[in-house]
Formats: C-alpha cells, sequence, structure tokens
C-alpha cells in the first residue's frame, strides 16, 4: 500500500469525490444546517470561511446568506474544481467568494480574527494528533465576534454502535463470543481501525474519527463554551462495510454536527 501524505492524498482523489466520499450534502437524511442558519441573527453582513472546501459543495448553498465567503483548502486539484462550481452559479458576485489555498497543520496560518463564523464540514480528519490540533488552533483563532463555529466531524461512537449492535445480534444467534467477535472484525474490517487514537484507514487515506468529549474540550480551550451537538445521519447502505442482506435493522451511520459559538 502507497503511504501518501495527507494532501496529495486528497489530490487523487478529487475528481471522483462525489463516489469516494460519504457527504452530508449527498447521503444524509438528516443535516441540521439550514436549520442552524436560519436561528442565527444578522448574518447578512459576516465573512465566513469554508475551511476544507474541498469540490466547494458548500458554496451553492450559503453564499446567499453571506455578504463574503473564503473558501479554503490544501488540494490544488479540490480547489480547481471548486472554482469551477461556484462559476455556474447565477447572480453571482465575483468578488464575493475568494479562494485560498493553505496547509492548516503549519504555524504560518495568519488570519486571525478575520472571520465572523467558520464552517468545517468533514474537513477535520487530519490523522496526525499534533497537526490536527494545529488545524483547530488555526480555525478556532481565526474567528473574531461572537466566534461562531459551524462543523461536522466523523464519529467514532457510530463504529462502536455498530460494532456492538452487530456482536450482539451474533450472540444472540448462539454463535460464540470468540466466533461473533471474528465475524464482526471481519465485517467492519476493523482491522483498519486504531480505537485509541481514533484513526480508520481506507486505502492510501487515514482519517481521524472523534469523541464528543473531545470535540466539546478542544472547543472550549479556545473559549468556545456554548456548544450544541447533534447528529448528521446518513442513508443505511452507507453503514460500515456491511453485506446489504444484514442493513435492514442495523444502526444507521451518522457524523457529529456542531454548532458553537462564544
Amino acid at each position: 500500500m502507497t503511504n501518501l501524505n495527507h494532501a496529495k492524498s486528497w489530490d487523487l482523489i478529487a475528481h471522483d469525490y462525489n463516489t469516494e466520499i460519504i457527504s452530508p450534502f449527498i447521503h444524509a437524511t438528516y443535516f441540521p444546517l439550514q436549520k442552524v442558519l436560519k436561528a442565527i441573527k444578522n448574518i447578512s453582513n459576516f465573512h465566513v470561511a469554508d475551511f476544507g472546501t474541498g469540490t466547494g459543495i458548500l458554496l451553492p448553498k450559503i453564499h446567499q446568506h453571506f455578504k463574503k465567503i473564503t473558501a479554503i483548502d490544501f488540494s490544488s486539484q479540490m480547489l480547481t474544481l471548486a472554482e469551477k462550481r461556484i462559476a455556474a452559479l447565477p447572480n453571482l458576485n465575483k468578488n464575493q467568494i475568494s479562494f485560498l489555498k493553505t496547509d492548516l497543520t503549519k504555524k504560518t496560518f495568519s488570519n486571525k480574527n478575520r472571520f465572523d463564523l467558520a464552517f468545517s464540514i468533514n474537513s477535520m480528519v487530519e490523522p496526525d494528533a499534533i497537526k490536527s490540533d494545529q488545524i483547530f488552533s488555526n480555525i478556532l483563532s481565526s474567528l473574531k465576534g461572537p466566534k461562531i463555529f459551524i462543523g461536522v466531524f466523523p464519529a467514532i461512537e457510530a463504529i462502536f454502535e455498530e460494532y456492538h449492535y452487530s456482536y450482539s445480534k451474533l450472540r444472540k444467534q448462539k454463535y460464540s463470543h470468540s466466533k461473533a467477535k471474528q465475524l464482526v472484525d471481519s465485517s467492519l474490517e476493523i482491522e483498519r481501525l486504531d480505537p485509541l487514537l481514533g484513526t480508520y484507514q481506507a486505502d492510501e487515506l487515514t482519517q481521524k474519527y472523534f469523541t464528543q468529549e473531545e470535540i466539546d474540550s478542544k472547543l472550549q480551550r479556545f473559549g468556545i463554551n456554548n456548544i450544541v451537538f447533534e447528529k448528521v445521519i446518513y442513508q443505511r447502505q452507507f453503514s460500515f462495510n456491511l453485506k446489504a442482506k444484514t442493513l435492514r435493522n442495523h444502526p444507521y451511520m451518522w457524523d457529529w454536527f456542531v454548532y458553537a459559538r462564544q
């Protein structure tokens, strides 16, 4: 297996993003983003940042809400596709959306106290703990005013839920503990998961998964104490690597949705 750096991995999958990546914009049955945006007052003059914009899938859904948007990513291929996406938007002021290529794992990010609101939709997936902390630092220190943050994070609890459900179901079917564990380990490809670091390896790309407590702690470290957690619920067929015939009563795959402010 080729060991690629994280940015290069995203460059390689850019053109297949919609088929390679499970997205709340495409595959979710419940995604509370628009509900939250409607509840925030006086946002029309906001300058917001879309951190980890990827192919820009968020931009068409928010550009009518805000005065100015800065779309940020470290993948050149992703940014190229994002620019093509917004070029097709009707009635778009060409100065409303700007693009910035930068590596948020570096301390050289120089946008402190610039944005009214930061989006990070499943973009904080860097598996290295030190680099992940730097990404959090750069994003949260870029906020000013009420310091509003809206994010989606892969939830490691979703993997645990599915594992325990599958294991219990097999035990009720009279499989032994060891056989049930063996079958679930295989169906969920559990060898790809590091539960201590919260990482999951899918081919060349290793991603970070978070606990609720971990997200809460990181946000509070930057003085963001008003934190609301919800779940982004995905279509059932996107459960972790399970055969279709076992899915009917299986738990849904889900991510953490976070709305937070100072």
